[in-house]
């Protein structure tokens, strides 16, 4: 393995590669891990290498302090990615808290000169618009858990299961206070590269207007694709997510830089499609 990626290897599940395959780094939602992404790796096309990062205080990590702070995460996030990919042809995909640190990596990657091949998105507002959600400070764990049900992000077969619920919690708030502490106000430099962008059409969280706003952040015309499902279609709706994925970063492999990429995405105009 290059030194430049095993310095920075325990950020990833599956570490990116230099062997021809697009490398398509994974960022989780809140409150998830890289194992949201793990049978990624087996269902998406073998010309893409999947790899899932491992956020500070989970998995092999778990014994490090869990980030509050979102700005520092996201620098730290964006130098690792950054260093490990090494020029190396990628594309980034976050889901929901993980779309906005997607982002910052991709902010941070086009200023060094090294930009994704595209951003993909998943149930998260555009990174302009105002976190609408109360501060997780102001909500007990009962408050809590009932507002993650509201949008099926708990188990349900693991509530009964004190323990974890109380270690779930932890991390869920911690997480939280990540997207808390991300700012809207930052001046967002646009991106000049394709945007795709995701979203459930029964998502209590996001609306579809909040999805289209990422219109605002690249250069070219904005990929929506709307889902059956809520906010967690990446489950529920796998398979077709994982085949219109795996079609829309097909025009990206193999190539090393957007010069080389198609370009039917432009001019800047949103396009929707619905996927059942």
């Amino acid at each position: 393995m290059p030194e430049n990626i095993a310095m920075h290897d325990h950020w990833f599940a599956n570490a990116p590669v230099g062997d021809g395959r697009l490398n398509l780094v994974c960022l989780p939602f809140a409150g998830g891990s890289s194992a949201a992404f793990a049978g990624w790796r087996r269902k998406l096309p073998a010309w893409l290498n999947v790899c899932p990062v491992v956020l500070p205080g989970r998995e092999g990590r778990r014994h490090e302090l869990r980030a509050r702070d979102f700005a520092s995460l996201a620098g730290n996030l964006a130098d690792t990615v950054i260093t490990a990919v090494d020029g190396r042809n990628y594309c980034l995909y976050g889901h929901s808290m993980g779309a906005w640190l997607a982002h910052s990596i991709a902010v941070a990657g086009s200023a060094a000169g090294v930009p994704p091949a595209c951003l993909c998105v998943g149930a998260q507002h555009a990174p302009h618009l105002v976190y609408p959600f109360p501060s997780c400070d102001r909500m007990s764990d009962d408050n809590l858990l009932e507002f993650m049900q509201e949008f099926d992000g708990v188990d349900a077969q693991m509530l009964a299961h004190a323990e974890w619920v109380r270690w779930m919690l932890l991390r869920v708030r911690d997480d939280l206070k990540l997207c808390e502490t991300h700012s809207h106000e930052a001046p967002y430099p646009v991106l000049d590269l394709p945007v795709h962008a995701f979203v459930g059409r029964s998502d209590r969280l996001i609306d579809p207007s909040c999805i289209a706003a990422w219109q605002r952040h690249t250069t070219y015309r904005l990929d929506m694709t709307l889902f059956d499902g809520g906010h967690f279609f990446i489950r529920t709706a796998e398979a077709p997510f994982l085949h219109e994925l795996a079609d829309k970063l097909a025009r990206y492999a193999g190539s090393t830089s957007l010069s080389t990429q198609q370009t039917d995405l432009r001019p800047a105009q949103a396009t929707h499609r619905a996927t059942t």
